[in-house]
């Protein structure tokens, strides 16, 4: 009878202030990407370390919905000439998310998150460059009432703050003459515009 009465409890909790949602990845795509140089090659992506969200928890950060947006900015920003599907790209793109840190409550909602951002070259897995980005981002009061929606919002700004600043510092990247390829030849050089 106890459980039933916990239960009731937590079922009131979640109609007065709603279910958590997870973060949207149209939401996550930063429109404020500024490059200092496009690359000619084309790169694949791959993201680790997310959760998906339980309704009755906090709103997290997904591996699917980072990786949605990290694809579309790609696109968008024209960094790479384009995304490929699985490892065929001939850059391969890997993040993996750190446990982000996220508020139980609070008037502003400040997230943290951490990304161990990786780009290898596909064909002999040599690092090109890497780098841990770690931001944070707070959605207040103004945002949105319900608590829970401000950490969805806060999850949200985390993750387009992380890939916009993940993508400027990789535009940075004053990348090699050639891609080495395993057996000794090499690609067309990377162009830089």
């Amino acid at each position: 009878m106890r459980h039933l009465g916990s239960f009731a409890v937590l079922v009131l909790i979640v109609s007065l202030t709603g279910c958590a949602t997870q973060a949207q990845f149209t939401a996550m795509v930063p429109s404020n990407v500024q490059l200092v140089n496009h690359h000619a090659n084309t790169v694949s992506t791959t993201v680790t370390g997310g959760e998906k969200t339980n309704p009755l928890l906090p709103s997290e950060i997904s591996s699917d919905g980072y990786k949605h947006a990290l694809d579309q900015t790609l696109l968008d920003s024209k960094l790479f000439s384009n995304v490929r599907e699985g490892s065929s790209g001939e850059y391969q793109l890997t993040v993996r998310l750190n446990k982000a840190k996220q508020p139980m409550v609070g008037l502003g909602m400040t997230v943290r998150l951490s990304a161990d951002w990786v780009l290898t070259y596909t064909n002999n897995g040599e690092t090109v460059w890497q780098e841990t980005i770690e931001i944070e981002y707070t959605a207040k009061l103004t945002e949105h009432l319900v608590g829970i929606e401000r950490l969805r919002k806060a999850n949200e700004g985390a993750v387009r703050e992380n890939i916009r600043i993940g993508l400027e510092r990789l535009s940075a990247v004053p990348f090699q003459n050639k891609i080495r390829l395993t057996g000794g030849s090499s690609a067309q050089p990377p162009q830089h515009q």
